[in-house]
């Protein structure tokens, strides 16, 4: 019987979170005749309704306190925690101190688990670990070499760069010593990976979006620009905001820029950044926070000429995924994974990490322009395919 523990953060108790993990279930149902589901925490009290072959653990972190009083110490795992505070001299960073700390208390909860001991207990050497996420969970893969098949996903931001923890996570070392091979989601963070790990396999195995069609063509004198994320900093929707204003005034057509995500509050912050009323050529539209499903539906039904995304840090964005499968080109910063999908003249137009708002307005018009030589949606179909490509990695697992 072929089984598959996966280790998330909180799917399936998640209403937004690991979206991109529900995509792939279905491929593993089908792969596996058993599914468990391992997740550390929950955002809401009840989880997503799975397949027949599907088990759902309760999440490993019942509460703060519980986190807190079942992380102060594991016989297993502290003291190579402690080792690696004084060895690398984390002791006297106290921003590494912070990583460190995370990590100390997140660690021994996992260890100190009673799912996971009964887990461990019963392994058997065909069973799969697959960790969703780079940190955290797959340190199980040091203490289960050998009992079963380790493999960790490696997405970007949060879980790869360590850039975004002071050039620090802890024991990563011996979790790439002890992965069956590790899953990477852009070539950039296998290459990434590798240098620094060169004794660990790597694979790159991308996520993806289903092919739901192409989105319309705006009408003579329109220019249509969508956005889609939340209003955290590091998505720089105010640059966003500021960019299609100036768009305005250097063209003649009429430019209406749809945000998606974010609350009206939220929003009105944004706004208050530059004033509306110095661009009439400009309309803006707050779709607000919608469901996925509502999300795709206006792609299909709503004209759009061009995606923008100015996050600081990324791993390989989903919404630019789904964008490009709807055949819209994208301007994007050339952080993270995005350049493995916004490649320069068939996809869209890369701007720097940190562009000013004239930037992406050259970014802007030039897509526009040329926007009927992009091939987006070719993009796509080669590489980011969901369909093909959680089948190939379901099955893949399921062959280890």
């Amino acid at each position: 019987m072929k089984k598959i523990y996966v280790f998330p953060v909180k799917y399936p108790y998640t209403q937004t979170v690991e979206g991109f993990l529900h995509d792939e279930v279905p491929y593993l149902e089908r792969e596996f005749d058993e599914i468990i589901f391992v997740p550390l925490k929950t955002q809401v009290p009840e989880y997503k309704k799975l397949g027949w072959n599907c088990k759902i653990e309760k999440p490993l972190f019942k509460s703060k306190f519980y986190f807190l009083s079942h992380g102060l110490f594991n016989k297993r795992i502290s003291p190579m925690m402690f080792k690696d505070l004084i060895g690398k001299g984390t002791l006297w960073d106290l921003k590494k101190l912070k990583v460190w700390m995370i990590g100390y208390f997140t660690m021994n909860n996992i260890l100190n688990s009673p799912t996971i001991k009964i887990i461990e207990e019963n392994l058997k050497v065909d069973d799969v670990c697959y960790f969703y996420w780079g940190k955290w969970s797959n340190i199980l893969a040091y203490f289960w070499k050998g009992k079963a098949k380790c493999v960790s996903r490696f997405h970007g931001w949060g879980d790869l760069w360590e850039q975004n923890s002071h050039e620090y996570f802890p024991l990563r070392e011996k979790v790439a010593h002890s992965l069956l091979f590790a899953a990477h989601i852009s070539s950039i963070g296998e290459a990434y990976f590798k240098k620094k790990y060169p004794y660990c396999k790597t694979q790159i195995r991308r996520l993806g979006a289903f092919d739901q069609g192409v989105s319309l063509k705006s009408k003579e004198g329109e220019i249509n620009v969508f956005s889609c994320s939340t209003l955290w900093p590091l998505k720089r929707v105010d640059l966003i905001l500021k960019s299609v204003a100036l768009l305005s005034k250097s063209v003649k057509e009429k430019v209406r820029w749809t945000h998606i995500g974010g609350d009206e509050e939220g929003m009105e912050n944004i706004y208050s950044t530059i004033n509306l009323s110095d661009y009439p050529n400009l309309e803006v539209i707050s779709a607000g926070r919608i469901s996925h499903v509502e999300v795709l539906e206006l792609y299909r039904t709503h004209p759009c000429d061009i995606f923008i995304n100015m996050s600081t840090v990324e791993g390989v964005p989903v919404s630019i995924m789904e964008a490009i499968s709807f055949d819209i080109p994208v301007v994007a910063t050339k952080v993270g994974g995005t350049p493995d999908i916004v490649i320069n003249g068939k996809s869209g137009r890369l701007v720097s990490a940190n562009p000013n708002e004239q930037e992406v307005v050259d970014a802007l018009q030039d897509v526009y322009k040329n926007r009927h030589t992009y091939q987006a949606r070719e993009l796509w179909k080669e590489f980011y395919d969901g369909d093909k490509n959680y089948s190939e990695w379901a099955k893949t697992l399921c062959e280890l």
